[in-house]
């Protein structure tokens, strides 16, 4: 009879049992974001739609007008790469900065913490990697939140965006159709202004993460002078 193995306090975990808490922590995360893209993505329809040249005078009418016209199924137009995307987009982002982190630490002293100007560095890292991967991905997506489903009348908010030519029915044919009229500079059209805006973006949300964290792991963060 094969003797069961003996784990020892101390002892490095058997590698299925890492692979199990990878795994539950990857469709935790998953399912997370997905859930954060449903509840956003009207939202951010409404946004993109604003921004997009029509004549709607705020959000609220915006809202109101996709939402009496198309319903709901109008406010998630697009939501299928954002969806099915969220999964390796965030599983990527945060495994950069923590490999980013580990490169920019001084290994002779392992016992202190990163500096907050280093993590502040992983994090303008991670959102160098993450524009790369998600500029195709949110061009894909607006693409398919502004394009008409029928012509609007001339009175209608989204008259302006009636010059479309080129029509979509979902995600992958949008990536096709873009491919095919300029290659993969057709798919990363954007990507300057993506890294612009996540690489400050991500050096803030890390350092303030971190510096927030630590504060407030901090015993004497809490202590009241004189007690």
């Amino acid at each position: 009879m094969m003797a069961k193995r003996d784990v020892t306090k101390g002892e490095a975990p058997p590698l299925t049992s890492s692979l199990l808490v990878v795994g539950r922590d990857f469709a935790a995360g998953s399912l997370g974001g997905m859930t954060a893209v449903i509840a956003g993505h009207p939202f951010d329809t409404v946004k993109v739609l604003v921004q997009n040249g029509t004549r709607f005078r705020n959000s609220s009418e915006a809202f109101r007008y996709m939402l009496k016209e198309e319903g709901v199924r109008g406010l998630y137009r697009g939501i299928g790469a954002p969806l099915a995307s969220v999964a390796i987009v965030n599983s990527t982002f945060f495994a950069v900065n923590g490999q980013a982190q580990k490169l920019l630490h001084n290994k002779e002293k392992d016992g202190e913490l990163l500096p907050l100007h280093k993590v502040a560095l992983a994090g303008a890292v991670a959102g160098g990697v993450i524009s790369v991967i998600i500029t195709p991905r949110d061009l894909v997506k607006s693409k398919l939140q502004v394009q008409e489903r029928k012509p609007p009348s001339p009175s209608s908010p989204l008259h302006p965006l009636h010059h479309q030519t080129t029509y979509y029915r979902g995600s992958w044919d949008c990536v096709r159709k873009l491919y095919a009229q300029a290659g993969m500079r057709g798919l990363y059209s954007g990507l300057f202004v993506t890294m612009i805006r996540d690489v400050p973006g991500d050096m803030a949300y890390f350092f303030t993460y971190e510096y927030v964290k630590r504060t407030l792991m901090n015993p004497a963060a809490w202590s009241v002078p004189g007690h």
